[in-house]
This record gives structure tokens, C-alpha cells and sequence, in this order.
């Protein structure tokens, strides 16, 4: 890792603003940009090109200098400095950039960057290195944190893989992560916008993250066959085009054929009934007598259960649970940290003069 002067804030954030606007105006028509997303499909079978430019779209409106400048006052203080401390951040590949608040943070930050991607999503990360971040000499990309120097570790995983990080990482400032999930309570009185966003956010990115529903609490008079018939209209059969999806999906449902297990097909989503361990292309269903139960139900999991809960500004008003509204799952804003840690507070705490 060079020792080059950092850039300051300003700089940093101009940079930050840079690639948002890229995103936002020039990605489409670039062939450079084209040819890293088709690495990147041909590398992680569950990347399309529609789910990286719906990921890139929903970072490019964040990124953009008064949003930045905003958030990070709000979260580090305007006149606190970190020392440019080396921080390893270590990603997940399951979704399109899915570490950039992670890069995002540390960068502005001032700190250094030492990033180990997936091999999954390496092609996306090595063209925002080469062409889109202007101080390359900030950032190292490695395979391997082995022989690496760095002061603190974000790093994200299974829960196998937490308490792997957990056990080599000790003694070191660090900000773990391990699996979450996220759920959706219904009333039967949502409307076909709402439901039709339910389908979003279960089936953007082919289910895989966290911010996902997996779960579904409903009440057992619920339309099954309405709610279906939403997702069928808005084209999400389209799923099955895809054929690791298409082959989990197959498998899945002749695994619950043969177990004798109760579901609905939704076309390209399994509707489990009565499990509480959903795969991909599969949701749990939970029935519920009344909605209290089912927010106690949610209750009882812990907070570190859920990535988020999808329900009606409404619902859960004697929960304390804040619910994220159909259709948002997965579009998080800033102050959105993955497990609810802020990685700004986590920087400064740990490197702030």
C-alpha cells in the first residue's frame, strides 16, 4: 500500500460524485462498461444485466455530493478528521456491488482501502478501480488478506464464515456481519401496488440478499390466487429464464413433491407452507390468527434475525419495528447499514484525531 498523500474530503467527495453521474448518464452508452458487466454474468451465473443496472441505478442517485455530504456530517461530525488508517473490507458476491458502503465509507473516510471481492463480482470491482475511482493508489485490490498489512477489518459472510472472521480477526477493530434475512407481514388489505412490490422485493437479484424477503406472515383467509395472478402480470415468471435459477427452482419443488410438503407454485416462486428454512426460489409462509401474533412471532426471532420487515406504514405500531414499505427492500438509503451498524461511527470511533 503506497504512502501517497491521501486527497481531502472535498476531492474525495467530488470522486464519489463522479461515478454517480457516470451511472446516471454515461454506463448505458459505454462499451468499456458493457463488456465489464458481461464479465461479470459470465463469472456469477446469477448476475443479468437488468439486476446490475438496477443496483448501479439505485447507488447512482445516492451518490451525489449533497446526499454525501449530508449523511456523513450527520453520521462523523463536520470538523472530524481520521488518520488514513488501512482498512480491509472483505464482500459477499451474492448481489451487484453489494460491498459499496462498505468502499464507500472507508474511502471518504480518508482511510485506505484493501479489498478482497468475491471472485464472483471481481470484473465489476476491478472496472470501477481502473476507470471510475481517479486515486487507484487508495485502494489495493487482493485475492488474499494473507501477508497483508491493515488496522481494521468489514467483512461480510455466512454465519460460517463469521465465526471464522471472528476467531482470525481478534484483537483487531472489527465490523462483522453474518446472515440475515428479512420478512413481509400481510393483512389482506393491501392493494395490488403493494403486492405487486411484495414481488420486488422478494424476487429482485433472484432472492439472494439479505434485505429479500424470505418469510411471509399471512392470515389464513389470504388470497393466494390474487396474489399470484399480481406477480404473473408483472412478468415475474421471467425469474426462470435464468438456469441456476430455473434449476433450483425444479429442484425445490420436486423435493417437496417427494417430502409429501404443502406449497403453492407461484409460476417462478415456491410459497412454502409450514417450513421455516426457504432456498432459493422459495419463500416460508408462516399463517398467522391475528397480527399481534405475527409481530410477536417477528419479536421473538431477535433483531438479528431480520434484515428488514416489509409491512404497511401501519402495521406493527406496537412493535417498535419500523417497517420498510413495499417495493423498498431493496432500495436502501445511506443511513441503511447492513445489521443496523453505521460504518461511519464504526470509522470514527476507532480512527477519528
Amino acid at each position: 500500500m503506497t504512502t501517497e498523500t491521501i486527497p481531502d474530503f472535498e476531492a474525495r467527495l467530488a470522486a464519489w460524485d463522479a461515478v454517480g453521474r457516470y451511472w446516471r448518464a454515461q454506463a448505458a452508452a459505454d462499451p468499456h462498461w458493457r463488456a465489464a458487466c458481461e464479465a461479470a454474468v459470465a463469472v456469477q451465473p446469477f448476475f443479468t444485466a437488468e439486476n446490475i443496472a438496477y443496483a448501479t441505478a439505485a447507488w447512482a442517485d445516492a451518490l451525489r455530493a449533497d446526499r454525501l455530504r449530508s449523511w456523513w456530517t450527520a453520521e462523523v461530525g463536520e470538523n472530524t478528521r481520521l488518520r488514513p488508517a488501512t482498512v480491509a473490507v472483505i464482500m459477499a458476491g451474492n448481489l451487484p456491488y453489494v460491498g459499496l458502503h462498505d468502499v464507500l465509507s472507508v474511502l471518504l473516510s480518508g482511510c485506505r482501502l484493501l479489498l478482497k471481492p468475491s471472485a464472483k463480482d471481481r470484473p465489476l470491482w476491478e472496472f470501477w478501480l481502473r476507470r471510475l475511482w481517479p486515486y487507484p493508489s487508495s485502494v489495493t485490490l487482493t485475492d488474499d488478506l494473507q501477508g497483508q498489512t491493515f488496522e481494521a477489518v468489514i467483512a461480510t459472510g455466512s454465519d460460517n464464515s463469521y465465526r471464522y472472521f471472528d476467531y482470525r480477526f481478534r484483537g483487531l477493530p472489527a465490523l462483522l456481519r453474518h446472515h440475515r434475512t428479512s420478512c413481509a407481514v400481510l393483512t389482506g388489505r393491501e392493494d395490488e401496488t403493494q403486492l405487486a412490490g411484495l414481488w420486488e422485493d422478494m424476487l429482485r437479484y433472484f432472492g439472494l440478499g439479505c434485505r429479500n424477503v424470505s418469510v411471509l406472515f399471512v392470515p389464513r383467509h389470504f388470497d393466494w390466487d390474487g396474489f399470484i395472478a399480481i406477480g404473473r402480470r408483472n412478468g415475474w415468471e421471467r425469474v426462470r429464464a435464468n438456469a441456476a435459477y430455473n434449476h433450483n427452482y425444479l429442484r425445490r419443488m420436486a423435493l417437496m413433491d417427494m417430502q409429501g410438503l404443502p406449497y403453492r407454485d407461484g409460476g417462478g416462486l415456491l410459497f412454502e407452507l409450514g417450513t421455516n428454512a426457504p432456498g432459493i426460489a422459495s419463500v416460508a409462509c408462516v399463517v398467522y390468527g391475528d397480527e399481534v401474533e405475527a409481530w410477536r412471532q417477528i419479536e421473538a426471532a431477535g433483531s438479528e434475525a431480520w434484515q428488514c420487515v416489509v409491512a404497511s406504514p401501519e402495521a406493527g405500531s406496537g412493535s417498535g419495528i419500523r417497517p420498510v414499505p413495499f417495493g423498498q427492500a431493496q432500495r436502501p438509503t445511506l443511513t441503511d447499514y447492513a445489521d443496523g451498524v453505521s460504518i461511519p461511527a464504526f470509522l470514527k470511533e476507532n480512527f477519528a484525531i
